[in-house]
């Protein structure tokens, strides 16, 4: 079985949700299959790539 890394986590999320790809300047780990994504507008964004669902971070 291949090892999956965080950068694969957020190639899924750009490809799953573009234009919110497009406004992202960056990422860090936040739990399992999960990664937090900063968008260019200062807010946030979980993503769970288990359920392939983004959620906005308060």
């Amino acid at each position: 079985m291949p090892k999956i890394t965080w950068d694969d986590l957020y190639t899924n999320f750009k490809s799953i949700y573009p234009n919110l790809g497009r406004q992202s300047l960056r990422f860090q780990p936040y739990g399992y299959m999960m990664i937090l994504v900063y968008l260019t507008d200062g807010s946030r964004m979980i993503y769970d790539d288990l359920r392939k669902q983004a959620k906005m971070s308060a």
